[in-house]
């Protein structure tokens, strides 16, 4: 976790380089790192994995706060030094071994994984979900199901968000043969994209999870054939007002799908 007295001790430290003839360098680094954390905080994955979404807020303070020491007479700043060491000492060897946890937690998972899709032929794609090593080591074109690692043109970024629905929507518009071939999926994290069009063909699971989305990572064989069937045609006395493809983003935007206050009587 975040080292608890460093929270308070190390901003206190910064705030007093204000005081300083260094104050506008220390000003806009307290400021970054107060935007930082609340843009990080306005995000839910900030609580998880050791508050690394923070690190930045805290490389920004901590420049702020050698600045101070550097304002202060020699052995100050000195024993100012030593205290913020020894407030963060006794924490260094658990984080030590968190890391070396994260590390294996890929190198088992996320490695394993991308070294079986590596027997695959070159031309297949695969779809992943928290990508990690697998791209690399599988040497495969992947799409990030999450859009972290972009898509092209598709809003999967965007989609993503709005949860596996949108995501599908945005597959099911691509070409059939540009669509991924493979998934390398948290069936945790895409229960229903996994289970409709996927058939498992391999799975890794470890043991000690901390850093990974779940502790089984499923690879599976795509079947789309879902998204090809023909849509459904009025019937020729029939009249379109407007139609709108729920959940695909590009639709509802033109729809104004977003803006709507209820559904008009005539909108099929």
């Amino acid at each position: 976790a975040v080292l608890p007295a460093l929270v308070f001790v190390l901003p206190l430290v910064a705030l007093l380089g204000l005081a300083t003839r260094r104050r506008a360098l220390v000003g806009a680094c307290v400021f970054s790192a107060f935007l930082w954390t609340a843009l990080v905080t306005w995000n839910g994955n900030a609580p998880y994995h050791n508050f690394r979404y923070y690190v930045p807020a805290l490389l920004l303070v901590s420049v702020a706060a050698s600045l101070t020491l550097s304002e202060l007479p020699r052995r100050a700043a000195i024993a100012g030094a030593l205290v913020l060491i020894g407030i963060s000492a006794p924490k260094v060897p658990g984080q030590v071994r968190y890391f070396v946890t994260c590390a294996s937690n890929i190198r088992d998972q996320h490695v394993e994984v991308g070294l079986k899709l590596a027997r695959l032929p070159r031309d297949r794609v695969v779809l992943v979900g928290d990508a990690g090593a697998i791209p690399y080591v599988s040497g495969l074109h992947a799409m990030d199901a999450l859009g972290l690692g972009g898509s092209g043109h598709r809003r999967i970024a965007d989609a993503a968000v709005q949860g596996e629905a949108s995501v599908v929507e945005e597959l099911e518009e691509m070409s059939p043969a540009d669509r991924p071939t493979h998934l390398a999926l948290y069936p945790n994290w895409f229960a229903n994209l996994s289970s409709r069009f996927g058939h498992e063909i391999d799975r890794v699971t470890i043991a000690n999870n901390v850093i990974g989305g779940g502790p089984t990572k499923v690879i599976y064989e795509a079947d789309w054939s879902a998204l090809d069937v023909p849509g459904m045609s009025l019937a020729s006395n029939d009249a379109l007002a407007q139609e709108v493809d729920v959940a695909h983003l590009s639709s509802e935007r033109e729809a104004r799908y977003g803006t709507m206050q209820a559904w008009e009587p005539s909108l099929v």
